[in-house]
């Protein structure tokens, strides 16, 4: 299932990309623009959830989790300054997302290196 979710993101930045060259509306344009910032952060959130189910070593996961703040605080800083009500609420959604990331992977970062601890 994950793979057919990847392929399906892919193809999505795909067409998106495509889409982009050829759009001369620019509301049209700007719809495609946030469709593709949404499937790229999509790609991003799966890649992060398959490092978090196959258990990649407590320290990766810590770094990704202090990248996915930065980035869930950018993507803040980007919903408080815009002015379209479509685009701040997609943005509040993905910095949501990427705190929500941050938070599981600082989670099985500590339960990761408990057990690190209890065993060794």
């Amino acid at each position: 299932m994950a793979r057919e979710r990847d392929e399906i993101i892919g193809l999505n930045i795909e067409r998106y990309e495509r889409l982009l060259t050829t759009e001369t509306d620019p509301a049209k344009h700007g719809t495609l623009e946030k469709l593709l910032v949404e499937a790229r952060d999509d790609a991003l959130v799966a890649q992060a959830e398959c490092r978090m189910r196959d258990g990649d070593d407590a320290e990766a996961l810590r770094h990704d989790a202090r990248r996915w703040t930065l980035q869930a605080d950018e993507y803040s800083v980007l919903a408080k300054a815009c002015r379209d009500d479509g685009a701040r609420v997609t943005y509040l959604f993905i910095a949501r997302r990427y705190e929500l990331l941050a938070q599981q992977a600082k989670q099985r970062a500590r339960v990761m290196a408990d057990q690190r601890r209890r065993a060794g």
